[in-house]
C-alpha cells in the first residue's frame, strides 16, 4: 500500500490531495476538481497494522509556507 500526496498542476488553485493506494499508477486517472492534472509530491510506501479494539486517526502535517511548484 502506498500513500501518495498530490497537487494541483494549476499555479492558481491550491488543492492538496493524500490518496492511500494499493498500486501507485492507480493515481493517473485523478483529475482536480477545478479540471486540471494533479501532481505527485511525494510517495511512501507502508503496511497498514490492525489491532483489535485500535481506532483510526489522521494525523495532519501543518506547513508553516503553503507548498510551491515551479512550472
Amino acid at each position: 500500500m502506498f500513500q501518495v500526496e498530490l497537487v494541483c498542476s494549476d499555479p492558481r488553485c491550491d488543492a492538496e490531495v493524500t490518496l492511500f493506494v494499493d498500486e501507485v499508477d492507480e493515481v493517473e486517472a485523478v483529475a482536480c476538481e477545478c479540471g486540471h492534472g494533479l501532481v505527485t509530491v511525494r510517495v511512501e510506501g507502508f503496511e497498514p497494522v490492525h489491532r483489535a479494539g485500535g481506532e483510526v486517526i489522521e494525523l495532519r502535517v501543518e506547513r508553516s509556507e503553503p507548498l510551491r511548484i515551479a512550472v
